[in-house]
């Protein structure tokens, strides 16, 4: 049997959120240096990053199962540049009037639909990915 019922796109969004967030491990990337993994690589390993377990991981499976994302990449109040990146998922996938795009930050031990306050981010950039 399935996790999930069919056309539950919420249910089936937080399945594959909950996996990225509890089963990859938050881990830096090596000193002085920006790395970027495949997501192959992060689920084997069991680690990785923001952009790692968050984007490329995250993104992959959402993309894989026929969700629109976005790649939403942000600068903090205390950082000199763009310093984290997550992503949004349009539910449900099909769109209509009632369509949203929910933040799925991976990297923090928070739920679904939770980002960052906005008095702790000086920029944000959203990214549409194709």
């Amino acid at each position: 049997t399935w996790c999930t019922p069919e056309k539950d796109w919420d249910a089936e969004v937080r399945v594959l959120f909950t996996f990225c967030q509890k089963q990859i491990r938050y881990v830096r990337d090596p000193h002085g240096v920006d790395l970027f993994q495949h997501a192959k690589r992060t689920i084997a390993w069991k680690g990785g990053d923001c952009d790692d377990k968050g984007a490329i991981t995250l993104g992959a499976l959402l993309l894989a199962a026929g969700y629109p994302i976005r790649l939403r990449v942000i600068q903090t109040i205390e950082s000199d540049d763009w310093d984290h990146i997550y992503l949004l998922v349009l539910l449900p996938p099909g769109g209509g009037p009632r369509a949203r795009w929910v933040p799925l930050d991976a990297t923090v031990q928070k739920p679904a639909g939770w980002e960052a306050p906005r008095h702790y981010i000086k920029r944000i950039r959203d990214f549409r990915v194709v």
